[in-house]
């Protein structure tokens, strides 16, 4: 039996929900097989980066206050929206990891593909495209743009 490390590994690269984990330092601790699908990136080349150098340099002071925001709050979870990531309809949610003395380790976040419910959506007329920013089209978030992502 592998131990609960490994297990855990293997499962998160199971599902189809792409998980990340940014640690205490805001580098990349954790990128799932799901994620590096979902954004178009390898998680390997990912894992030990900074959060901070994959979104263009104008949104580098927002990322860091929605951080802030999450790491004051033991408890606190953003709350889950659609973005459009490179033509891609994503699901986001971003939670606050603490141990169990309430101490910040880092923010854990999920992605899920919801082209078909967004499709479905706009033919009801129910949908408001969301705003790009960041994590949209415009991000830098292309695969020659990766080798600029390392730190």
């Amino acid at each position: 039996m592998e131990g609960k490390s490994e297990l855990l590994n293997r499962i998160m690269n199971t599902i189809d929900v792409g998980m990340v984990f940014v640690d205490a330092d805001n580098k990349l601790a954790f990128f799932s097989r799901a994620a590096g699908e979902l954004l178009n990136v390898e998680p390997e080349e990912r894992i030990g980066t900074s959060v901070f150098l994959c979104h263009p340099k104008e949104l580098v002071q927002q990322v860091q206050q929605r951080i802030d925001d999450i790491r004051k709050d033991p408890q606190r979870r953003t709350k889950g929206r659609i973005v459009n990531y490179q033509g891609r309809y994503l699901h986001e949610t971003f939670y606050s990891v603490s141990d169990e003395k309430g101490v910040y380790l880092g923010i854990a976040g999920v992605f899920q593909d919801v082209g078909e419910k967004v499709s479905l959506l706009k033919q009801l007329g129910k949908f408001e495209e969301p705003r790009v920013f960041g994590v949209g089209e415009m991000a830098p978030r292309k695969p020659n743009y990766l080798s600029a992502c390392k730190a």
